[in-house]
């Protein structure tokens, strides 16, 4: 009965019955050794899985209780040695209290929903069972119980409405809005890895925000410029390639023409210094 918790506001069986109905109502055996725990803060203090290997041995497949969790009497949590998950019980008046408080729960998240900040919880919440809830703003109230196990329930935000798309806020309170989509880079890179501009991505929950701002239109990708520093980078290297060719041949051509002058050193050195910078 404490997996019933249900998404309707109705039903006469919130209301409590004059009979005492305590008990948890468990239709599997319990292991002579079965480790039973009580717990009031619905946090448990053993290991399943420990208590599994240790007490389930030659067990794997029989559907006995091998470790028990108590929260405050009206809530059980139980672990079998044949399942992997727990299972969960509850008295009717445990039912019924608890499905009271997640109505309780729905109803203050909305109030409190107005204006809220997409992916911020608008609400946390601990019941007596254990079972702990937050309430985030687009609608959904996530409930983690002692076991492990999560299940998720929605509630009318006041922030986002059932589709996802913000709904406008309140005057004097400030909207927010999930964070845009990094905008495509480009006019990076060689001629090779230039590609036409990709369009900026569109957040839909940002494109109707005031306060998202666009995606700025993305840069060309300036090809023909690349080209040309290419280009330049290759007459360089052929300038230098062709300056330690003739360098070389300089001094020899000069002396055959005047071989008593001494300029002809201070010519080569010149030209090996200077004839490769353009």
């Amino acid at each position: 009965m404490l997996d019933d918790l249900r998404d309707d506001d109705e039903g006469s069986d919130d209301k409590d019955s004059g009979e005492d109905d305590a008990a948890v109502a468990v239709s599997y055996q319990q292991l002579p050794d079965a480790v039973v725990e009580r717990s009031d803060s619905g946090i448990p203090r053993e290991n399943p899985e420990n208590l599994r290997r240790a007490l389930c041995e030659g067990r794997d497949g029989e559907p006995v209780i091998f470790y028990r969790l108590v929260v405050a009497t009206h809530w059980h949590y139980y672990w079998l040695c044949s399942e992997t998950q727990a299972r969960r019980a509850s008295s009717s008046r445990g039912a019924r209290h608890i499905r009271r408080w997640l109505k309780g729960f729905k109803r203050q998240a909305t109030t409190m929903s107005a204006g809220c900040n997409m992916g911020r919880p608008v609400l946390r919440g601990t019941h007596e069972s254990g079972v702990r809830a937050t309430a985030y703003c687009d609608g959904r109230i996530v409930l983690l119980f002692p076991d492990g196990g999560k299940t998720t329930k929605s509630f009318s935000s006041q922030g986002y409405n059932t589709g996802g798309a913000p709904v406008p806020a309140p005057a004097g309170t400030a909207q927010s809005c999930p964070p845009c989509p990094t905008c495509p880079q480009s006019g990076v890179g060689s001629p090779g890895d230039c590609s036409p501009p990709r369009p900026c991505p569109v957040c839909p929950t940002c494109a109707s925000c005031p306060v998202c701002q666009a995606c700025p239109p993305p840069k060309p990708c300036d090809c023909r410029s690349e080209v040309v520093k290419m280009g330049k980078k290759f007459w360089l290297n052929g300038v230098k390639q062709a300056c330690a060719r003739y360098c070389a041949l300089i001094y020899g051509e000069c002396r055959r023409i005047n071989p008593k002058t001494a300029m002809c050193s201070m010519l080569q050195e010149h030209c090996e210094k200077n004839c490769s910078k353009p």
